[in-house]
């Protein structure tokens, strides 16, 4: 189970997965289409808070599926595998889980849900550091309606915590879980994939790879798109002409404006978000298999 976190790679590791699904099925390993969601087999995550009696915290998954108490999960994950996989291992992957799954009685629910279907199984987290990832999420939220500044959302921040999540899987599940490092664009050594093949016991060699998606923005790019959101209005508070006309200027921007320096933090930010998260993560990290 790669236990996906938002902005670590998992967009990239669920296509992965998907391209390569018959080529990685004639060697034996099961990497079923999701259910929902296009790439994250998110279903999962819904049966843990089903079996939990939990209704999903995503407030905008709620509203669009019509969620409003646990049991309207049942019919979204009904289709859900139950007997024993089809080929000798299964790979499940959901950048959903390591949000969703945010307390002790959610992961057990999951552990108990897929103790029922495999008799060994383990839990892979891919990570970064807090500062980036921190980068990573303005740069999302802004691609995504925010007109806030990066000082702004900086000054804010207080949503996930790399290193206590680390520790809150570890302690639940103990040697069950690895935990690694994404590669960074510039870093030497295995790219991503080659990363999660190794931790997944994959041999990369013969598969396809997936093109780059969810890239920075440039910093050019962020300023036009912040702009747009300030004109059009909040993002929560949209209609469907204004979604429509925000979606097609993203697409415009990101494609004119997609070179050039990319968003970065400065000393001072960093300064910020280190005294708010002041434990580094390398000492969670498992080595490469």
């Amino acid at each position: 189970m790669h236990v996906g976190l938002p902005k670590t790679g998992s967009t990239a590791i669920q296509m992965f997965l998907a391209t390569n699904r018959r080529a990685l099925k004639r060697r034996g390993i099961a990497c079923a289409p999701p259910l929902i969601d296009r790439y994250s087999q998110l279903e999962y995550g819904l049966a843990a808070c089903l079996r939990a009696d939990r209704l999903v915290e995503d407030e905008m998954f709620r509203n669009q599926h019509a969620l409003t108490r646990p049991g309207d999960q049942a019919d979204l994950v009904s289709a859900l595998p139950t007997g024993r996989p089809e080929c000798d291992r299964e790979i499940i992957s959901s950048e959903h889980i390591g949000i969703w799954l945010h307390t002790p009685e959610l992961r057990a629910a999951l552990d108990e849900l897929l103790s029922e279907r495999f008799a060994v199984f383990r839990y892979i987290m891919f990570v970064r550091p807090q500062a980036e990832f921190v980068l990573s999420s303005y740069s999302e939220s802004v691609k995504r309606g925010s007109a806030r500044s990066l000082q702004a959302f900086v000054e804010d921040y207080a949503e996930l915590d790399i290193h206590q999540t680390i520790l809150d899987w570890r302690a639940q599940f103990g040697a069950r879980l690895r935990v690694a490092a994404m590669p960074g664009a510039g870093d030497s050594g295995p790219d991503l994939i080659d990363t999660f093949c190794a931790f997944a016991g994959i041999d990369p060699v013969g598969l396809q790879r997936p093109t780059p998606a969810n890239e920075a923005l440039s910093r050019r790019a962020a300023g036009v798109l912040r702009r747009a959101n300030d004109v059009i209005g909040k993002d929560t508070e949209r209609n469907t002409a204004q979604r429509a006309v925000f979606a097609l200027v993203r697409k415009m921007t990101l494609a004119a404006l997609s070179a050039g320096p990319r968003l970065h933090l400065s000393d001072a930010q960093r300064t910020i978000i280190a005294q708010r998260y002041p434990h580094a993560i390398d000492p969670l990290l498992d080595p490469l298999p």
